[in-house]
């Protein structure tokens, strides 16, 4: 269930290119988020991997790289809004994570 629900959370912000009105957007951001809940999975799926005993390091480790990925999005995020503007930023957003969820999804059946 993971890979669809990875797969299909940025759709919805890709329609931020047509510059949706305040409604039909909360709508897409509400189905966003919904679509988002795979990463509880994606988390549980993730500490698995690890040994019993390194399970504490293993959340540290995956939180800090979380956070730290965030960070450098909401800042590549803002230098394209000033660029392109919310709508497309968003959008852009949007399309490079998809196309991540597909690299990593075709990745991982090959092996």
């Amino acid at each position: 269930m993971r890979a669809p629900m990875a797969l299909a959370v940025g759709v919805p912000p890709l329609l931020s290119a047509l510059q949706p009105d305040l409604p039909l957007a909360l709508v897409l951001l509400g189905a966003t988020g919904f679509l988002s809940s795979y990463m509880v999975l994606a988390h549980t799926a993730f500490i698995r991997t690890a040994p019993d005993n390194r399970h504490g390091q293993v959340i540290g480790i995956g939180s800090a790289g979380l956070i730290g990925g965030q960070g450098l999005g909401v800042l590549l995020a803002g230098l394209l809004d000033d660029s392109l503007g919310a709508h497309l930023a968003i959008a852009v957003c949007a399309a490079a994570g998809t196309l991540t969820a597909i690299a990593i999804t075709a990745s991982g059946r090959r092996t």
